[in-house]
C-alpha cells in the first residue's frame, strides 16, 4: 500500500509538474492514467493519499471536462505564457470539425473542380497556432533521476 500511495503521489506531482511547465497533452494523459477504472479501484490505496494530493488531482481533472467544447481547458491554455504545449485531443478534435463544418460545400464544389479556400484557411490557421505561435525555445533542466520513489516507479513499469 505504501509503495503504491508513493506512486499515486508522484504521479500526481508528475501532472502538477506538466501543468506549471504548461506541458497540457502529458498533464492530461498522466490525469487520464490515474482516473481509469483499474487505478480508480484500489480504494485502500486511495484512503491513504491525503486530501491536498486528491485536491491537486481533481484541479487538474477539472480543466479535461469536456463540457461547453473544453471550456476550462481553453481558458487555462489561453491564459498559459508561452512556451506551451496543447493537448492534441482538442486540436485534431477542432481540425475534424472545421473539416466536417466544410464537408458539404467541399462535396458541392468538387463536382465544378473548384477548392474551397475557406475551409484551408481556416484549418491552415489552426495548424499553424499549433505548430508555430507555441513553439519558442524552452530551457528546462532535467531533474536527477536517481532518487528512490523514481527508481521504482521505473522499475515497475520496465517490469509490466
Amino acid at each position: 500500500m505504501r509503495v503504491r500511495r508513493k506512486i499515486i503521489n508522484r504521479f500526481v506531482g508528475m501532472g502538477a509538474k506538466f501543468l506549471r511547465l504548461r506541458n497540457f497533452h502529458s498533464m492530461f494523459g498522466v490525469v487520464a492514467g490515474l482516473k481509469t477504472p483499474a487505478v480508480l479501484r484500489l480504494k485502500q490505496t486511495w484512503g491513504e493519499v491525503s486530501p491536498g494530493i486528491i485536491q491537486q488531482l481533481e484541479d487538474m481533472h477539472a480543466l479535461m471536462n469536456p463540457d461547453n467544447n473544453f471550456a476550462a481547458y481553453r481558458a487555462a491554455y489561453a491564459e498559459a505564457l508561452q512556451p506551451r504545449i496543447p493537448f492534441m485531443g482538442v486540436v485534431l478534435y477542432d481540425l475534424f470539425k472545421i473539416e466536417q463544418a466544410y464537408n458539404d460545400t467541399i462535396l458541392a464544389k468538387m463536382g465544378q473542380g473548384l477548392v474551397d479556400w475557406t475551409s484551408r484557411d481556416e484549418i491552415a490557421s489552426k495548424v499553424l497556432e499549433t505548430l508555430v505561435n507555441d513553439q519558442n525555445e524552452c530551457n528546462y533542466r532535467l531533474k536527477d533521476w536517481s532518487d528512490p520513489v523514481t527508481i521504482k516507479i521505473l522499475f515497475f513499469l520496465d517490469s509490466a
